[in-house]
């Protein structure tokens, strides 16, 4: 049976999509064609992104180095401390860090006071603070 002219249905056909499917149809083809090269082509691109997956090679620049087992120990002096006072204690610090035999290197980096001090913060107030943290305060402490 057949339809009137006026409920005849018309399909509209998108030039964008018609022009990709011929692209796409061509290049199906050549692949087809060429297998031997596309298939090298696809290992190749593979073995590439494995190598750069797990070698370690890209994306290492964005990770700190990672220094596993180091202990950073920090020892932190009221204001009033003077500069000879302070430098005795540091060096006493890493004079005792440094016995350890595990201990393969011990810095100084001076810095800048985080707390506000208060009236117990002497010297030994702060060292009787440090104690009260562990052990390893209590090594900077003894004497």
């Amino acid at each position: 049976m057949q339809l009137p002219a006026s409920r005849q249905v018309t399909e509209w056909r998108n030039p964008v999509m018609e022009f990709l499917k011929k692209r796409y149809r061509n290049g199906l083809k050549r692949a087809i064609e060429y297998r031997w090269i596309t298939m090298g082509v696809g290992l190749a691109s593979l073995a590439v992104a494995l190598f750069l997956t797990f070698s370690g090679v890209i994306g290492s620049e964005f990770l700190p180095h990672l220094d596993e087992g180091a202990i950073w120990a920090r020892g932190e002096m009221a204001n009033s401390v003077g500069e000879t006072e302070g430098t005795r204690f540091a060096q006493q610090s890493r004079h005792i860090l440094a016995s350890f035999p595990e201990v393969t290197r011990s810095s100084r980096k001076p810095a800048r006071p985080t707390m506000e001090p208060t009236r117990e913060d002497s010297q030994h107030g702060i060292l009787r603070r440090l104690e009260a943290q562990g052990p390893m305060a209590t090594c900077l402490s003894s004497e």
